[in-house]
């Protein structure tokens, strides 16, 4: 919720900065309404759409380097320490982020100052971290068979479920108020009650002793346990990845599955920012209300088709692979039909191609999950989300980068460049 309201919040923000003689209309955006339309209106929407890339560039990088580093080493640590402590440490971090936020929108601060809060955010793992001691919860109480394929994929359905909710209730509390104060204040509330939740859940990990962990592992985890070197974190989560002595087939699977994610979360986070943006501005031109309903509907279904679609391959008894390679093939062809999007109705042609394109990232994580010894769950769950955190920024600037440049040519050049990674991931898994 916090996430969609600085967003909304930015893009009015640079409008005012750049154009402050300029009206907004209804959809609190310039060159949305063909009465109105003009050159000049068109190319200051395409003005505001640059700044704003911009500016999600740097609040990209600000807050995904420090949580690369935390995210990394708080995810192994909760294969010593438990999941509850850490958990709850990386809620605090972005309860206090949603505070500052709140505060910055009520006093109306320069927007460079959530860069600011983005990083300190960072500096207590941010949502990675969250994403993957949760994943490991999950792990804790699973079995490694397909049980732990489908509860993964509802857990990431409730997850997004919460998500979504938070975008429709932005959009409507914006256009209700009339402002951000409020949307934001009411995440905030809802940031500090899952912080004090997560202060009373029952500890699920408890350590096991693995024969397979070699004595170079151990002597790695020993170190770990003397907080000598962040590094040490760093290289005890990507050790599985790396040709060691354990059997070379399942180290090719741990790269495929990985080098997939990497794709599949390069073109998510890329598409998600620059798809709102894009969304906002002509010739869509959806209001913060529309955008909300928008997104909210084509994410809740997307999430219970997910669901019914892993079920169904896997009754059919086809590979993870197999199925994880269709979903890409369907992100693939959401990103070109929404590169040549010049219309709601063609926006919505892309949204039945996008529910069946996240498939691919539960099956993915779960497979290297039931790959892993139990007593190394956090340390993959925690491997995963190092890259899905390198995605995240490199993914938002990469594709902030492109829209930038291409906007006042080419709005949607930025999705044809997003449905390669796609094509890239199902090539990998097949």
């Amino acid at each position: 919720m916090t996430y969609y309201v600085i967003n909304e919040y930015a893009n009015e923000a640079i409008r005012n900065l750049f154009f402050p003689n300029v009206t907004l209309n209804s959809s609190r955006n310039v060159g949305c309404h063909e009465e109105n339309l003009t050159s000049k209106t068109v190319n200051i929407s395409n003005v505001v759409q640059a700044k704003l890339a911009e500016w999600s560039i740097y609040y990209s990088i600000a807050s995904g380097m420090p949580s690369l580093i935390a995210s990394s080493l708080l995810s192994s640590l909760s294969d010593k320490y438990g999941r509850k402590n850490i958990l709850f440490f990386s809620l605090l971090g972005a309860c206090i982020k949603m505070i500052a936020c709140t505060c910055a929108i009520h006093y109306q601060l320069n927007i460079y100052y959530f860069v600011l809060v983005g990083f300190l955010e960072g500096c207590t793992g941010s949502w990675i971290t969250v994403l993957s001691i949760s994943f490991a919860y999950v792990a804790d109480i699973t079995s490694t068979g397909n049980e732990r394929s489908i509860v993964i994929a509802i857990y990431e359905l409730i997850l997004n479920l919460g998500f979504y909710s938070g975008t429709l209730s932005s959009g409507f509390l914006i256009n209700r108020f009339g402002g951000y104060f409020v949307p934001s204040a009411v995440a905030t509330i809802g940031g500090i009650l899952a912080t004090i939740i997560s202060n009373i859940l029952p500890e699920t990990f408890h350590r096991e002793e693995s024969p397979k962990i070699c004595e170079k592992t151990k002597q790695l985890l020993q170190r770990n346990s003397k907080m000598t070197n962040i590094f040490d974190h760093i290289k005890l989560l990507l050790r599985m990845f790396r040709k060691t002595d354990e059997d070379e087939e399942l180290q090719l699977k741990y790269i495929l599955s990985m080098a997939a994610i990497i794709l599949i979360w390069m073109s998510h986070m890329g598409g998600d920012n620059v798809e709102l943006y894009y969304s906002l501005s002509y010739p869509i031109c959806f209001n913060a209300e529309e955008i909300g309903i928008f997104r909210t509907t084509r994410g809740v279904v997307q999430q219970f088709i997910t669901v019914i679609f892993l079920r169904m391959c896997q009754l059919c008894k086809i590979r993870d692979e197999v199925t994880a390679a269709v979903s890409c093939i369907f992100g693939t062809a959401q990103y070109i039909v929404l590169g040549m999007a010049e219309s709601k109705s063609i926006l919505y042609v892309a949204a039945g191609l996008y529910t069946f394109m996240f498939a691919g990232a539960p099956v993915l994580r779960s497979t290297m999950s039931k790959l892993t010894h139990t007593d190394k769950q956090g340390s993959i769950f925690g491997a995963i989300a190092f890259f899905e955190n390198i995605c995240s920024m490199s993914g938002s600037v990469i594709a902030g980068a492109i829209y930038s440049v291409t906007v006042p040519i080419y709005k949607g050049f930025v999705f044809f460049v997003l449905a390669s990674y796609s094509v890239i991931a199902a090539v990998l898994l097949l």
